[in-house]
């Protein structure tokens, strides 16, 4: 039995989301929250093992990744499935790098949902397994990026143009597919890749 609990504001999809999952022995749904302190709380004191967190992108409360990013700290072996109605890359990676472990686009069936929510352990093994590997000279560039260095005194410590530089860059923000340096470094951090 999979035990998930949802967070959302909106009584309408909590309503819709228990009523699909109650005809499936395989899913629990516990509890659902639309206000973050009481869904810490329930966290922070249930003896029951929570394997899913719904948790929708937009409330009133206006949290959306930083809350994932306080549950995961707080609760590290709950996975998080963020859902929303919106469907943009930046926003789906930044939810991945808050912790996240799965992305809903809430225009899509259930059943995707449900599938999602069954093989999400599994998804993440094989995530980690085919995330691409740091070659040891973008390991060096992303030393001295930690340092908040720019291209321009990489490039001079490494004795290489500024052009190379800003290229190992690029080709590193597509590899991770991030939006920025800061973007990078953040999402590497936060998977361990590297470490300060």
């Amino acid at each position: 039995m999979t035990n998930v609990i949802i967070y959302d504001d909106n009584m309408v999809t909590i309503r819709g989301l228990r009523e699909y999952f109650k005809g499936n022995i395989s899913i629990s749904i516990l509890s659902d929250f639309n206000l973050s302190h009481d869904l810490h709380q329930y966290l922070n004191t249930s003896n029951i093992n929570i394997h899913v967190i719904l948790l929708a992108l937009h409330t009133q409360e206006n949290l959306g990744p930083e809350l994932i990013h306080q549950l995961k700290q707080s609760h590290p072996i709950s996975n998080i499935i963020a859902y929303s109605t919106v469907n943009h890359t930046n926003i789906i990676n930044c939810c991945f790098d808050s912790g996240a472990s799965d992305y809903y686009h809430l225009l899509e069936p259930l059943s995707i949902l449900e599938n999602k929510i069954l093989n999400i352990q599994d998804k993440e093994v094989e995530f980690n397994k085919t995330y691409p590997k740091l070659t040891s000279k973008e390991k060096l560039l992303l030393d001295y990026l930690i340092l908040g260095m720019t291209s321009k005194e990489i490039a001079h410590n490494l004795g290489i143009s500024v052009n190379t530089i800003n290229n190992q860059k690029s080709h590193l923000i597509s590899k991770f597919d991030c939006v920025s340096s800061t973007h990078l470094v953040i999402r590497l951090l936060r998977l361990g890749l590297i470490s300060l």
